[in-house]
């Protein structure tokens, strides 16, 4: 995984075991007590043609200006999407199908808060790419 962020605020991606990770330990987690936007990613290559969603488990608390499991086919493409809730267990998301045809997909959490608020969170754990 890999951190991207438009304003320095990169500390604000972090794994750690606080409450817990769904199936380990250690979770992601997207938080700080102020403003921050960070975009959390991976890419994939060599996938075949064919459609793919993302799936993801994420338990989340408070108000984010952005905060959603996203996919995109190019680093200049707009990605298909899925805002992320507020849910107190960990809940299964996933993004709408999106089709790759040229072997190349990026996934991951984009979060932004123009607020700091130390009682808003994001923690994300199990995250899958499925072929459709």
């Amino acid at each position: 995984w890999a951190t991207w962020s438009p304003n320095g605020t990169e500390a604000a991606d972090f794994s750690e075991t606080y409450n817990g990770g769904r199936s380990g330990a250690y979770h992601l987690t997207h938080w700080s007590g102020s403003p921050f936007e960070v975009w959390t990613y991976q890419t994939r290559t060599g996938l075949a043609t064919g459609n793919y969603k993302v799936r993801a488990w994420v338990r989340k608390g408070g108000g984010f200006d952005i905060a959603r499991l996203q996919a995109k086919t190019c680093g200049s493409c707009g990605p298909v999407f899925t805002n992320l809730g507020t849910y107190g267990n960990w809940t299964l998301v996933e993004t709408p199908a999106i089709y790759v045809s040229g072997g190349y997909l990026e996934l991951g959490f984009h979060t932004r808060a123009s607020v700091g608020n130390s009682a808003n969170f994001i923690h994300m754990d199990d995250v899958e790419l499925i072929r459709l």
